[in-house]
């Protein structure tokens, strides 16, 4: 008899150190699913909260490049006037900051959440940890790379109709994501180039030029937030909606496992007396990447 395996334990037992490695595989890669839809659905309030603001920042820009135009043109502007577009200004600037920085942080919870979600839903080893699904986005240069290849990650792991699908090449994508992520981009250098420019103007023509940049940056806002409130929309639809087909599945699996298995007597009975099918006809336990018990077994 061989000391790997014992034929007259039960199937569901696991040698003690083939146990640690699998289930320390299965405590880094497995958790529970956990629905993000209340998340979901705080996140696409937000963004559109920061359209919004992008929107009224937007009308602000063109309203004080009106107002040096009068300058320009010799009309007399009152103090008061000044003022008031002053403190338009800055409300905007401060409602639409406030609003993205909570919108950001809320969408990266979220973030987290349903990348966390993709080994349960039968996805494919994930490429990085949860953690760094958001990490990522805080690194200088790679922040505006890898984001976007995990957010596509994301959207292939949670797609229903690539549950059955084995090859990565044939995963159901979405131009969607790479839409959202030009318009970020866009935005993110435009506005950048906005803010660090402001404190070094000395001209009106440099004051009209950082203006027409925050305008483009507020425009490409716009389709942005709209585009990625349809990305988490749909991501959290889609995990919804495989995890219940996985739920279907694991039924129907359970069902066949048990109209399929062989009634066996003797040695070959469990500690509970009742029969079981042998590991061989069993179908694989799903443990999101990582390798099931009878793979283990087979290796023994």
């Amino acid at each position: 008899m061989s000391n790997d395996v014992n034929p007259y334990q039960s199937p569901n037992f696991v040698p003690p150190q083939v146990h640690a490695a699998w289930s320390a595989a299965a405590r880094r890669r497995v958790v529970p699913f956990a629905s993000a839809h209340g998340l979901a659905v705080f996140a696409m309030i937000m963004i559109g909260i920061v359209c919004l603001a992008s929107l009224a920042l937007l009308i602000s820009c063109f309203l004080q490049i009106e107002l040096i135009d009068k300058a320009r043109h010799g009309h007399r502007i009152t103090q008061q006037e000044a003022f008031a577009n002053d403190a338009r200004h800055a409300l905007f600037v401060f409602v639409r900051a406030l609003a993205y920085i909570v919108s950001g942080i809320v969408f990266l919870i979220w973030f987290y959440k349903v990348y966390r979600n993709l080994p349960s839903l039968g996805a494919a080893q994930t490429e990085h940890s949860p953690g760094w699904a958001v990490g990522w986005w805080f690194i200088p240069i790679a922040g505006l790379i890898v984001p976007c290849q995990i957010a596509k990650e994301i959207w292939k792991g949670s797609h229903p109709d690539n549950l059955a699908v084995r090859s990565k090449a044939a995963l159901v994508g979405s131009p969607l994501v790479t839409a959202w992520w030009t318009f970020w981009l866009i935005m993110i250098v435009i506005g950048t180039y906005s803010a660090f420019s402001r404190p070094n103007m000395k001209s009106l023509d440099q004051i009209v030029a950082a203006n027409w940049a925050g305008i483009f940056a507020m425009a490409a806002t716009l389709p942005a937030g709209v585009l990625a409130v349809l990305f988490v929309a749909k991501v959290d639809s889609n995990q919804t909606r495989r995890y219940e087909r996985c739920l279907r599945q694991e039924a129907g699996d359970e069902q066949a496992d048990f109209d399929d298995a062989p009634v066996r007597t003797g040695p070959s009975v469990g500690n509970d007396g009742a029969s079981f099918a042998p590991p061989a006809s069993r179908p694989p336990m799903a443990t999101g990447g990582g390798e099931n018990i009878d793979d283990w077994l087979g290796k023994l």
